[in-house]
């Protein structure tokens, strides 16, 4: 759910227009989906690090390959 929040940051925007913050955002979806998350910021850089080490790993797996191609 948090990976759901944390790529909606910045879609949505509130009433004046302005664009709805991380705070905004989890409030309505704790609301929506009957949650609570106890520490939004933090679940939100832990999705977005997980996801920077997932490229990563595809980097290295896609280098591997190449590497192992050419030999």
């Amino acid at each position: 759910m948090t990976e759901s929040l944390s790529a909606l940051i910045g879609f949505f925007c509130l009433s004046d227009g302005s664009p709805a913050s991380l705070t905004d955002m989890t409030k309505e979806f704790e609301t929506l989906c009957g949650i609570k998350f106890r520490n939004p910021e933090t679940c939100r850089w832990a999705v977005l690090n997980r996801k920077t080490k997932l490229t990563n790993i595809i980097d290295t797996l896609r280098r591997t390959l190449l590497e192992l191609s050419i030999k």
